[in-house]
């Protein structure tokens, strides 16, 4: 999981006196809003519309990236699917064997067991975190002007 620090809310916590619930309302609302622009950019990078590699076999990846409110002020995104982290960070070289069966089995081939390279890093939610930094800045402060 990435976290995304939002810096100066303390300030404006203690700044604030009488707007402090519409200033908190406000704030909360820029943070769901850049929290569902991070959203997009995640899923538009896994469908292959950035800069990293496409990670759309079945969709099953695309479709499990989803939105949460934790909190006043904290939200995340992130993905359930269990391979998830296996796409974002990749693997180091390692030897697969069948766990069930005697063999493994793909296409025509047949193996007990075999190295393999391992995946490189595709880097999805790293890279849109540090694309929209900018964007996210700029959501959460014209919510804050807009009082």
């Amino acid at each position: 999981m990435i976290n995304i620090k939002v810096e100066g809310l303390d300030e404006i916590k203690k700044s604030m006196s009488k707007n402090k619930k519409e200033l908190l309302i406000k704030a909360d609302k820029g943070i769901t809003r850049a929290s569902l622009l991070l959203l997009r950019d995640i899923k538009e990078s896994i469908a292959g519309r950035k800069s990293e590699p496409k990670s759309v076999d079945t969709g099953r990846f695309l479709n499990s990236i989803t939105f949460r409110k934790l909190a006043p002020l904290q939200a995340k995104v992130f993905s359930n699917a269990e391979y998830a982290s296996i796409l974002e960070y990749g693997t180091s070289p390692h030897y697969i064997a069948p766990k069930r069966k005697k063999a493994l089995h793909w296409d025509d081939l047949f193996s007990k067991g075999h190295d393999v390279k391992g995946i490189k890093p595709r880097r999805h939610f790293r890279n849109s975190v540090i694309r929209i930094t900018p964007k996210v800045t700029e959501t959460i402060a014209l919510e804050m002007k807009s009082i």
